[in-house]
């Protein structure tokens, strides 16, 4: 995430949900190829798949996060922009306890399925399928079925209040990134009462020859 992101994180104390229609991705939320011609009018299950699908991308918020057990050199350069990104590290268990949904909407998570073309339902799974090409990101979402859409449209996607404390294991720092910048997040980190190690990327480690 940006250091924007981050600090819009820590100031108001909640994780932001984007709506999927935010996405660079068109096919968000969109439909496998059988699922279109069920019925004699050839126009109709498109007209209906479309409308169906703006609604999943407009009536859903959405956090992603990316699974593995090490740094993904692939990720700090797509995500990051001039060597100042900061990624956090945390669990589905951590998820779990940290966020606050209340009277949000209904919670759904769970890891991607990626497939040669897209999902096979009309639901809000629909929106935990993607194209293959998008199978680097090893990616888990946290989808909220919204209740307040007026201000969700407004905003782009809600707020979802979270104990930092629990929500965050680590937070590391983007490879390239110059010290000043790493000293920045500390100091950031521990005016919020944020106890988890900033850490700079593995990738920044030299070989030993």
């Amino acid at each position: 995430m940006t250091l924007a992101k981050f600090l819009s994180l820590l100031d108001s104390r909640a994780l932001f949900f984007s709506q999927p229609k935010q996405f660079e991705d068109k096919f968000e939320g969109s439909f496998r190829e059988p699922v279109l011609p069920l019925t004699a009018d050839k126009d109709q299950p498109l007209r209906e798949s479309a409308h169906t699908a703006t609604g999943i991308r407009t009536r859903t918020a959405i956090s992603c996060w990316h699974m593995n057990e090490y740094e993904s050199a692939a990720m700090w350069a797509q995500y990051v922009t001039n060597n100042e990104g900061i990624a956090i590290r945390s669990t589905v268990q951590r998820l779990q306890h940290a966020l606050t949904f209340d009277e949000l909407g209904d919670v759904y998570m769970g890891a991607i399925n990626y497939y040669p073309y897209q999902a096979r339902d009309d639901s809000v799974w629909s929106l935990f399928h993607k194209r293959e090409s998008f199978a680097h990101e090893h990616e888990f979402r946290v989808l909220v079925v919204i209740n307040d859409l007026p201000k969700a449209d407004e905003l782009g996607g809600i707020q979802v209040p979270a104990d930092l404390n629990i929500l965050i294991e680590r937070i590391y720092i983007a490879p390239n990134t110059r010290p000043w910048f790493t000293d920045l997040i500390k100091s950031v980190a521990q005016k919020y009462d944020v106890d988890a190690d900033v850490i700079r990327s593995d990738l920044d480690k030299d070989p030993i020859f």
